[in-house]
């Protein structure tokens, strides 16, 4: 289901930070995400900490997908090869956890 409408982002944190609406636990991230598809339709930024949540799926269903290594390295994955941090092409079927934590996207300290 397409929102093409409606500003719909997932944000993936790899740091710390003292941010307080970031969640923490898979279950409660994979809730909130699955707020996506409900008939519902509204703006809807999810910020987690979980990676196992980085999918190409988002991506397909209009849902902008952001990487952050630390509070001044941000990168936004999308399919195809308009990917800054990257010069590989982003495909649905790549495994873009493994890709963000084998620094293909750049790499936090």
């Amino acid at each position: 289901m397409k929102h093409n409408n409606y500003k719909r982002e997932l944000h993936i944190y790899l740091y710390n930070t003292d941010e307080k609406d970031i969640l923490v636990s898979y279950k409660e991230s994979k809730e909130a995400i699955d707020m996506f598809y409900t008939e519902e339709l509204r703006d809807l930024i999810i910020k987690t900490t979980q990676t196992k949540l980085i999918s190409t799926r988002y991506l397909q269903e209009d849902i902008r997908l952001f990487v952050h290594f630390d509070d001044s390295n941000t990168t936004e994955i999308k399919l195809g090869g308009d990917n800054e941090a990257t010069e590989r092409e982003i495909k649905p079927g790549h495994n873009l956890e493994n890709l963000v934590l084998a620094g293909e996207f750049g790499w936090y300290d």
